[in-house]
């Protein structure tokens, strides 16, 4: 029998169990869930992931394994595996694709699919200051009108790394498997359940410049059931939760190029302090 060990994690509050058969795997999958780590209870999500010749396979909730040839898919495929896992369980919470930041006392979600550069933004943001909350996913709760944490660790893109050289040594993995470490982010960084305040649809643009420009909570409403993950679980009620979290808050569009700049003028046009 070769190498083995087992991680205990709490996703949205859904214990996880995670066993890892590749040694490779080991010290990125500590890292990337650093705060999440929990003591993986019984009755918790299965997952396992395991190598042989080259390629990997991902089992989660004794579902058929997922192939994957190389170890950044493979890891990526056990992350989304195990969310979707945690997301059928935890089914009284709403999921939203955004980056989540906390600020001046409310939450800043940042919905868009992968490429918007929402990680990039919220790293850019949590180093200004701001309490990092998650750079993939809104976790909401439509009772309690607040965003849950799920901070798993941000991930620096290759092409965005020049923009922030302090932390070349402080991450690990790479391509689109690269995680920062915490220890390279400010001190007590990490976020707490928050209602959300500002919603901001970001894109990034190559021309450069900063373009904020308000719009109406429906629109902003249409964008957020386009980036949700679970709209069919909640069926009827999926208008209605987005309906509350758009309801009354301002909502925007932006387009940036430069991440700690557009990090520092965003701060400045909705004028909130860091928390």
């Amino acid at each position: 029998m070769g190498w083995e060990s087992e991680l205990g994690l709490e996703v949205v509050g859904v214990p996880v169990r995670v066993r890892c058969g590749v040694a490779e795997a080991w010290p990125r999958l500590l890292v990337a869930n650093r705060h999440l780590r929990g003591v993986g209870a019984a009755g918790a999500v299965g997952a396992e992931i395991r190598g042989k010749d080259g390629e990997y396979g991902i089992e989660v909730e004794g579902r058929a394994a997922v192939g994957a040839a190389d170890l950044v898919t493979a890891i990526r495929v056990l992350h989304h595996e195990v969310l979707h896992a945690a997301m059928a369980r935890a089914r009284h919470l709403f999921f939203v694709h955004a980056g989540v930041v906390e600020w001046g006392g409310g939450g800043l979600v940042m919905p868009g699919i992968s490429g918007a550069g929402k990680s990039t933004l919220v790293l850019a943001l949590v180093l200004g200051g701001a309490r990092f909350l998650s750079d993939e996913i809104l976790a909401y709760d439509p009772e309690a009108h607040t965003a849950l944490p799920f901070p798993r660790a941000i991930k620096l893109r290759e092409v965005c790394r020049p923009y922030f050289p302090e932390l070349l040594e402080s991450t690990i993995g790479e391509g689109e498997g690269r995680f920062v470490r915490f220890e390279g982010l400010p001190e007590n960084c990490l976020g707490t359940p928050v209602a959300p305040k500002w919603i901001v649809l970001p894109r990034w643009s190559p021309e450069p410049g900063f373009d904020l420009r308000p719009i109406s909570g429906g629109e902003a409403l249409l964008h957020l059931a386009e980036s949700a993950l679970n709209f069919g679980a909640h069926r009827a009620e999926s208008l209605g939760h987005l309906s509350g979290l758009t309801t009354g808050i301002p909502c925007y569009r932006l387009r940036w190029n430069e991440p700690r700049s557009a990090a520092e003028r965003l701060r400045s046009a909705l004028g909130a302090g860091a928390s």
